[in-house]
């Protein structure tokens, strides 16, 4: 598979994720959506500017008028790492228990 190829995919899942966050209809921008989601998630939030960038790497892939046949751009492997690794981020968050559960104790007056 062609980086270009993967990136693509890769952004295609991380939009229907968001998406199906802010159960936004197909018309809305992924920038809007990504404003939306940024509010409520701290990773979407962290992220953002990264994200933005995606999109905007992704339209100037896709809009392309030799797009799919052939990809004018192709991500570096260090963004691919990255977009993977935000994405297993929203799709398997750190979970509140194991990470901060403390045994407690109790004390009697």
């Amino acid at each position: 598979m062609r980086p270009g190829d993967e990136f693509i995919q890769l952004f295609n899942e991380l939009s229907n994720i968001l998406q199906g966050k802010t159960g936004s209809p197909n018309d809305v921008s992924f920038s809007q959506i990504l404003e939306t989601v940024a509010e409520k998630s701290l990773t979407i939030h962290h992220s953002k500017n990264f994200l933005r960038s995606i999109g905007d790497l992704r339209n100037a892939i896709v809009h392309d008028r030799h797009y799919p046949e052939k990809i004018i751009a192709d991500p570096r492997p260090e963004v691919i790492e990255e977009l993977k690794k935000i994405l297993e981020k929203i799709k398997s968050p750190t979970k509140v228990i194991p990470k901060f559960k403390r045994q407690i104790k109790v004390f009697s007056a």
